[in-house]
């Protein structure tokens, strides 16, 4: 307990150094200023007042559970980055000024990426805003060509009210018609990034109309239009011995975590000669939609920013996404979407050739660490996914920091 509350009450002194005490009390809207309260907390202050009740709780007494907090996580990586982030150049000028304001999420993003450089051996610094405008968040200073990083923050993604339940019924429904149709006996999965509508619906019958009629069996993505599919065998399963006939949804097409996948199977019974009932032309469905962002936003929010990098220079792009609302299970392959998505988007003509690589980053979320005792907990980490430009020019031994490759997915198959 003495080391909890050593730990939470350090994290609380940090932010108190930088922040002050009387403007997080304001901000998390505990008191008042001028005899008004603030009209909008900002999320340290929250975090900060959460923290401060925490080790009010220890300190009292109280038990301390492995529950894991993200607020007081949060604020563990906002210490770490400002204390690596104070010794960059420019930080007084580039990111402390805004750490109190509505860029907030932006800076804190680039005290993230400063640092990483900076562990690495890299000599690099902010780069402060200016009357002819910002270039680049950082820049590397390597001598004769300089590198810059710029450091982009995909909106927070806000789920859609919309109610896609019926419609994915109708897909479901429609890819086992299409199996009726053509006389297949498959497993079929289609995944759909965002809210699902009638023109993801059209998308994904046309390619599940396409892959069964040429007997093509595997896993494509459509990263730009945000969908993948999955045609395959049926699963084979073993019942146990007594159990009734009839159509079986496995494990593999079924997710207990999400609310918005749906599995569906038919098959006709039948009884041979014996009396033995038995299932023929049995056919799976599973419709998944993934709660995010779609993919032509993340490909815009790159796009948005790939002018800040001199078309004469050299760059590399940190693009943090929002995966708060992404079941756990699915944050590789939503990433790995996005990959796609921003390859797409990073090699289409005329090119980026100033852009070396695109790294994509998650939100903090949790990842799982298995201590020396054999017990897995939970920590609060960031996943990379690199997007590297086959056009794009960087120093000659240059590395970038969360570049290492993660699977990249296969593409549609050609016509």
């Amino acid at each position: 307990m003495a080391d909890a509350a050593t730990s939470v009450r350090q994290i609380v002194a940090a932010i108190e150094a930088e922040f002050g005490r009387d403007w997080l009390l304001w901000k998390s809207g505990s008191t008042k200023r001028d005899g008004q309260r603030s009209h909008k907390v900002h999320p340290v202050a929250v975090a900060w007042a959460e923290a401060k009740e925490l080790l009010s709780q220890i300190e009292a007494g109280a038990p301390v559970t492995d529950e894991f907090r993200p607020n007081i996580a949060f604020l563990d990586e906002l210490v770490s980055d400002l204390e690596g982030s104070r010794e960059i150049p420019n930080f007084a000028r580039a990111i402390r000024p805004r750490l109190k304001t509505g860029e907030f999420e932006k800076a804190q993003f680039e005290t993230n990426i400063g640092p990483l450089y900076q562990s690495a051996g890299k000599q690099v610094e902010f780069v402060p805003p200016s009357g002819k405008g910002r270039l680049a968040d950082l820049k590397v200073i390597l001598g004769q060509q300089d590198v810059f990083i710029e450091c982009t923050r995909k909106d927070l993604y806000k789920p859609a009210r919309h109610d896609d339940n019926a419609a994915r019924k109708s897909l479901g429904d429609d890819i086992l018609g299409i199996q009726r149709e053509l006389g297949s006996s498959l497993e079929v999965i289609a995944v759909v990034l965002g809210t699902l509508d009638a023109q993801h619906s059209e998308d994904v019958l046309a390619a599940v109309r396409q892959a069964i009629s040429k007997g093509a069996r595997g896993m494509w993505t459509r990263p730009v239009e945000g969908i993948g599919l999955i045609v395959r065998e049926l699963t084979r399963i073993e019942l146990p011995s007594g159990t009734s006939v009839g159509p079986i949804l496995p494990d593999a097409i079924m997710s207990p975590m999400s609310p918005k996948r749906l599995a569906l199977a038919e098959g006709t019974y039948s009884v041979d000669q014996e009396g033995r009932p038995y299932i023929t032309g049995e056919k799976r469905v599973s419709v998944y939609v993934i709660d995010s962002h779609r993919m032509a936003s993340v490909a815009d929010s790159f796009r948005d920013k790939r002018g800040q990098i001199p078309k004469e220079g050299s760059g590399v792009v940190y693009v943090n996404l929002d995966v708060s609302h992404v079941v756990e299970g699915d944050v590789d392959l939503y990433m790995q979407m996005a990959q796609g998505a921003v390859r797409e988007a990073l090699t289409t003509p005329p090119g980026n050739p100033q852009i070396a690589a695109v790294i994509l980053m998650t939100t903090p979320t949790p990842l799982p660490v298995v201590l020396e005792n054999g017990q897995v907990v939970k920590v609060l980490g960031r996943r990379y996914f690199l997007v590297r430009n086959p056009d794009g020019a960087i120093p000659e031994g240059f590395i970038i920091p969360g570049s290492a490759p993660a699977q990249e997915p296969r593409a549609d198959p050609k016509e």
